[in-house]
Formats: structure tokens, sequence, C-alpha cells
């Protein structure tokens, strides 16, 4: 099978904040492998001509090796990607991370000040987020982008969100939420029942902003989705959302090594005793690969639609265009 185009890692559970949709803060996750085992796993994308490392969490930040392992990485030519919620990003970190040679940065922001921090679990994380884009933007060789989980909670913030980042030079992205419990191979099936979720009454509202959104890409360039995503959330709301679960793009990992089809299927080998690509090679990934197509809890990931390219050039003219 043709090698990934990119490999993520979860390299930990642990996390500062306490968000409303993300189960991780509230669970013993597994253990984390140690630095050398992440440089190893580096040497191998190296060998096998993988370009892209996603460091994710958790909140990465919470390593303390998590520089060495950009840098590392960064030497051998690989391109590093993190996500954050931010709250840990001051000048000196911002400074540090690209020095270590940091590619691309998304930070987690899920509303305005007063609707981010409900859903984030902690007073002051949108003010913190909000100073790790401007510390982070100030580094004109770094790819900043907002990352935003569409839900419920937050409907009547994401075109504001969108316009505010906008205006500051920064492109965003949204993903809506998987109703998950951390139950393997079970996303959104009780998607219904979930706070999260927008219920029926306010599915109006929904459709609302996703045109409202998709008129913002049309006018200022900033939105990261496709269109036809953007259009595809209306349908993803309604339980009609069907697409074919897209397999072989990505490669996903554990803090521990464990090699995951998808992030919410289950463990099909781990790392640690066999190489990269003896496990994606294997029987038991291509067998977990046949059992996603049959997947009951259909959930809108970024897999499914390769995103719209927001080039260095369009950045820079975007961020010089700002005050």
């Amino acid at each position: 099978m043709k090698r990934p185009w990119d490999i993520g890692l979860r390299i930990t559970w642990r996390c500062n904040l306490r968000c409303t949709m993300c189960d991780i803060w509230n669970v013993r996750g597994a253990e984390e492998m140690e630095t050398d085992e992440i440089l190893r796993i580096v040497d191998e994308m190296k060998d096998w001509g993988v370009e892209y490392f996603v460091l994710t969490g958790g909140e990465p930040l919470l390593r303390d090796d998590i520089f060495q392992i950009i840098e590392y990485a960064t030497r051998k030519g690989i391109h590093v990607c993190m996500t954050t919620n931010g709250v840990l990003i001051d000048g000196e970190m911002a400074d540090r991370l690209v020095d270590a040679g940091l590619h691309s940065v998304d930070v987690s922001i899920d509303g305005l000040e007063a609707v981010n921090d409900e859903i984030r679990g902690r007073p002051g994380s949108f003010r913190k987020a909000d100073e790790a884009l401007n510390h982070l933007s100030r580094h004109r060789g770094l790819e900043v982008w907002v990352a935003s989980v569409m839900m419920d909670a937050n409907l009547e913030d994401l075109l504001p969100l969108a316009t505010r980042s906008a205006d500051r030079g920064i492109p965003i992205k949204f993903q809506p939420v998987v109703a998950w419990d951390l139950t393997p191979k079970e996303p959104n099936l009780r998607a219904r029942t979930s706070p999260l979720w927008v219920p029926e009454e306010r599915l109006p509202l929904l459709d609302k902003v996703v045109d409202d959104l998709i008129e913002f890409k049309k006018t200022r360039g900033t939105v990261n989705n496709p269109a036809g995503m953007l259009r595809a959330f209306k349908t993803y709301f309604r339980g009609d959302f069907n697409k074919t679960c897209i397999k072989g793009v990505s490669m996903a990992l554990d803090s521990n090594g464990d090699v995951l089809p998808c992030w919410y299927w289950t463990p099909v080998g781990n790392v640690r005793g066999r190489s990269l690509r003896e496990v994606w090679d294997s029987r038991e990934l291509a067998q977990a690969f046949r059992e996603m197509k049959g997947c009951k809890g259909k959930c809108i990931l970024n897999c499914h639609f390769p995103a719209d390219p927001i080039d260095r050039g369009f950045r820079e003219t975007l961020r010089e265009s700002t005050p």
C-alpha cells in the first residue's frame, strides 16, 4: 500500500484544559514513549519518505522534550505541524518553537471570549490563546491557523471568530464536533442525545451560519475548508452524512506507540516492536480499513475533503494588509 501522506502522533494525553467536547483530560491515557523512541520514529519517517509529522495531544507543549523532537525532525527535512490550545505560548515560547523549526501551528479557539472559556473549561483561556496568536504571527515564516470545533454552543460565534481571525491576517479552519465517549469504533452513535450536537430546532441557524461562512470564504479567502465541506456540515448534523471513510491517507500513533487506523478506532499494532512500514503493510491494518467502510457513526474529518491551499504568499499579503 502507498505510504501515508503524514504521520500524526498524540504525543501525550495530558492536558491543561477541561474542554467539554474532549474527554482526554478526564481519563488515564496511554503511557508516553521516551524521547529516543520518538526520534527513532522520525528516522523511519525520513527513510520512508513521509514528509509531515503532526504533533497533537492532549497538549503537546506539556512534553519537556517537545523542542528537541521538533528540531530533530526539522533537521531530517520533515515538516513538523502542531495543534495546541495556546495557553502556554508566550513570546519566549513562540521564539523557541520557531527556532526549533516548527512548520505550522493550529491554535484551537472555539468562540469569542465568554463562549470559548465556557467550552474550554478555564477562565482566561481565550485571552491566552489570543495572545499566543499575536506572538506566533510575528514570525513570518511560520504558518499559523485558528482551528475551531463547530457545535451547538458556539454557532453564533463562528462568523465573528472568522472575521476576527481574518482581520489579524490569520486563516481559520472548522471541524464539526464528534460526539465520542472514547468507545472504540463508535463515534457519533449517541450524537442525537449529546449536548454538543446541534438540535433540530437550531438547524435553521446552522444553515445560516454555514451559508455565511461560505460567503465569507468567497469575499475574504481566509476560510481553509472547501465550500463543499462546509455545505456537508448541514447534512452531518442532520445525521445523513454517509460519505465512505477515507483510508490510507494518514497514519495515527498513540502516545504509547499504538498504531490506529483512525483516531476513533482500536489499535492494530505497536511501533515499539515493529517498524512503521511493517505495521502499515500488516494484515491487521488492512482488515481494520475494510471494517472502517462500514463505520456507523460517520464523522467529517479533513481527510474526507482535501483542504484548500492557503500559500505563504497569500499569508504574507494578508498579514501586511492588517494593522
